[in-house]
């Protein structure tokens, strides 16, 4: 049983790599936005909170995980 969880949280894992540099490109491109002249700022505020918010919970989450990997990753004797 122990065994699936690992390998779902692998998986997790992955998805959860890709999301974040997902959302580690998509908020500087948010930020460059809200500084360029002829860009609308009240169009791309929410966007970049949205991204920040996006790229704050999937880290979170990474870092959760990992944790959790790590713990249950130790070889048994």
């Amino acid at each position: 049983m122990v065994r699936r969880k690992v390998a779902a949280a692998w998986a997790g894992m992955a998805v959860l790599t890709l999301a974040g540099l997902d959302s580690l490109y998509r908020l500087p491109f948010s930020v460059w936005m809200l500084a360029y002249p002829m860009a609308d700022p009240a169009m791309w505020r929410p966007r970049f909170y949205a991204w920040l918010g996006a790229t704050v919970l999937v880290g979170f989450l990474w870092m959760v995980l990992g944790i959790w990997l790590f713990k249950h990753m130790k070889v048994r004797e």
